[in-house]
């Protein structure tokens, strides 16, 4: 069973672990090269951005995050932090738990999601969960994907 809990500044050197792994650099990377760029990058925006750490039987597992964008929008962005994790529905269950979450405490109606156009495993996983394309917003860099909650 998926569950989130707050991220705390305790769980910044884990981050920084997860970032450098080869599976999450290549679509996370923000260049941040060094522990502390980890923690201003992960503690910025705080009334905007609520941050957690994913749990598996209360084993940390990856991150997300749920961004105001207002209007009723919401952005989601999460990683898996192992490999031999993907492509077996973690994912998208780690994606159900941030969009129960956003539904739950915020007054949205949409949540969106922008993965990189080359990021085959992650717009699958997406479109599993219900998020479709938005031609129109997506370039060569991004791929916008919404879903109505």
């Amino acid at each position: 069973m998926i569950s989130l809990r707050a991220l705390t500044e305790h769980d910044f050197p884990m981050i920084w672990h997860w970032l450098q792994r080869p599976h999450v650099k290549q679509w996370w990377d923000d260049g941040q090269t060094c522990l502390e760029e980890v923690v201003e990058t992960f503690s910025d925006e705080p009334e905007t951005v609520r941050r957690f750490i994913l749990e598996m039987d209360e084993a940390p597992m990856g991150y997300g995050q749920i961004c105001a964008l207002g209007g009723g929008r919401v952005g989601i962005d999460l990683f898996l932090a192992h490999v031999e994790w993907l492509s077996k529905g973690i994912g998208q269950a780690s994606l159900r738990a941030l969009l129960a979450e956003a539904s739950a405490q915020e007054l949205v109606h949409t949540a969106t999601i922008d993965p990189h156009p080359d990021n085959d495993r992650a717009i699958a996983c997406y479109e599993k969960v219900g998020f479709v394309l938005q031609p129109q917003e997506s370039d060569e860099s991004v791929h916008f994907m919404t879903l109505p909650l």
